[in-house]
């Protein structure tokens, strides 16, 4: 009988903690406004240029996830097709917005996930928007400080682009 006690209270503890590692990585699931950024808005990119960076400033876990929109248009000269978009950690995702309004993603790091093989065409003039979300606690309380993450677009031929962000992660 005293086992049969103790399985149980260890199966509850077990669940409890479950429930409250739940809570705190999905419990807050809206994007934090960051005030300490470097600008606010989206980052604007041609896709003759080959990287941008953007700077979140101090973002906290407790916060939840922040997003930045980078802003790609298509000056030169011809048809682009993008193949693929990855990212550089588990702790960063990157949807694509067409000039159509479709909505693609979200495209994660290789090895997490399947990262599809695309065929999405941008007209010359045309603009492809790239909302990035980077989740502050995914790495738990060890990923405090400076981080630095990349999201990879890669073209027809080739050719990459590389969508940087830095911030400083705090709890």
């Amino acid at each position: 009988m005293k086992l049969k006690n103790n399985t149980i209270i260890l199966g509850f503890t077990v669940l409890l903690a479950l429930g409250g590692v739940a809570l705190m990585r999905f419990g807050n699931s809206e994007i934090q406004e960051v005030s300490g950024a470097s600008h606010t808005g989206s980052s604007s990119l041609s896709f003759a240029e080959r990287s941008v960076s953007y700077d979140f400033g101090s973002v906290s876990m407790a916060n939840g996830n922040v997003r930045h929109d980078f802003e790609l248009t298509n000056y030169i000269g011809g048809e682009v097709v993008v193949k693929k978009v990855m990212t550089s950690c588990m702790c960063t995702t990157a949807d694509l917005l067409l000039p159509n309004g479709e909505k693609l993603g979200p495209f994660g790091m290789p090895g997490h996930g399947f990262i599809p093989t695309l065929d999405v065409t941008i007209q010359e003039g045309e603009k492809l928007l790239v909302p990035v979300t980077f989740d502050p606690a995914a790495h738990g309380p060890s990923g405090v400080g400076l981080v630095e993450r990349q999201v990879f677009v890669d073209l027809e031929g080739g050719e990459r682009i590389t969508l940087s962000f830095k911030a400083t992660v705090t709890p």
